[in-house]
């Protein structure tokens, strides 16, 4: 059984899933860096990685996976913390219930 695949990489639940955990292991090590930096540079690795993976190397596959790279950070970054509120009993959802 595996943990993280290379199938993983496929699909837009994998990248931000290797990209959160990542992230917060790496929190640990760079405490005095920014983590939104550190969730940006791990997204432009998987990113990168993915365009690699899938082998497509036309202009709209490098525009796309560029976007996609974004698109990882954010879910990522808003997942981890969606995540984390819901653990420590809705801290900071006030603005969602009024």
């Amino acid at each position: 059984m595996e943990f993280i695949s290379l199938d993983m990489l496929l699909s837009l639940a994998g990248c931000v899933t290797i990209v959160a955990i990542v992230t917060e292991a790496l929190k640990k090590y760079f405490t005095k860096s920014n983590a939104l930096w550190l969730n940006f540079t791990c997204s432009l690795i998987i990113g990168v990685l993915r365009i690699f993976i899938i082998k497509d190397f036309s202009m709209e596959g490098i525009v796309t996976g560029i976007l996609n790279i974004f698109v990882i950070m954010l879910a990522a970054g808003g997942g981890y913390d969606t995540v984390k509120s819901i653990f420590k009993g809705g801290e900071g959802n006030e603005s969602i219930h009024n």
